[in-house]
This record gives structure tokens, C-alpha cells and sequence, in this order.
């Protein structure tokens, strides 16, 4: 898996932080950190959760394609995931790129609610396991 420079480690996570500070001021509630944990392939980043007890919610990065994008990366895939978790904060269960997240993406995140990235990634691969079946 890529392992990102220090830069792109510590960008992410301030804007994060950042991010969710800025939300929790404009909408005058206390929201939850995601962990961050990696992904890879072509997606830029998507946010999970579980739905037993307390959500548990996880922020999914690219850090290669954060890292090749660093800029936009902050700037809109950040932003982008995290309207997802405050969506489903608020709203609970709802479409993912409904009228609850596009909500969030405007008047909280003052961002354009697009949907899909536009990084160049042809270059990237994705290795798929070897599935192990019964010998």
C-alpha cells in the first residue's frame, strides 16, 4: 500500500480537524471525529460506519491520489466525505448524494456538491487478493 510523505499525513488531518470545527460552529452541534484508515485503487476516499450502538464512523483516504492532488484533495474530497457523516449525523439513513448531503456540502461545507473526482488515474493498478479456496 502507498505510505504518504509527512506533508500529506498532516494536511489531511488538519483539515479534517478543521473542517469538523467549522461544521460544529455553523451548525451549533457537537459532531463526531472519524478514524482515518487507508484505501486504494481509484476511489479518492469514501466515509463507513456502523450502525450498531454508536456510530462508528471511518474516513476512508487515498493517500496516493491525496498526495498526487493535495491541493483539491483538501479542498474538495475532505469536505465531500465528511458531508456524508454529517448528513447521516443529522438525517440519519440517507441517500448518499441526496438532497441531506448536498445540503451539507452547500451551506456547511460551502462547496459544490459534486460527486466524482476527476484525478488522472490511469497510472494506478489495483491488486486484487488471490481468493483461497478450500484444497
Amino acid at each position: 500500500m502507498f505510505e504518504p510523505n509527512a506533508q500529506t499525513q498532516t494536511a489531511v488531518a488538519t483539515t479534517i480537524a478543521l473542517s469538523i470545527v467549522a461544521a460544529q460552529e455553523k451548525l451549533g452541534k457537537k459532531l463526531p471525529f472519524p478514524r482515518v484508515e487507508a484505501c486504494s485503487g481509484k476511489t479518492a476516499g469514501w466515509m463507513t460506519w456502523h450502525t450498531r450502538g454508536n456510530r462508528d464512523y471511518v474516513l476512508k483516504v487515498n493517500w496516493q491520489l491525496a498526495q498526487e492532488n493535495l491541493a483539491d484533495y483538501l479542498h474538495n474530497t475532505i469536505p465531500h466525505e465528511l458531508a456524508h457523516m454529517v448528513a447521516d449525523f443529522l438525517y440519519g439513513n440517507v441517500q448518499s448524494h441526496g438532497s441531506h448531503w448536498r445540503y451539507v456540502m452547500v451551506e456547511v461545507f460551502d462547496r459544490a456538491p459534486i460527486r466524482c473526482h476527476d484525478y488522472k488515474v490511469d497510472h494506478i493498478t489495483r491488486k486484487h487478493a488471490k481468493l483461497r479456496g478450500k484444497s
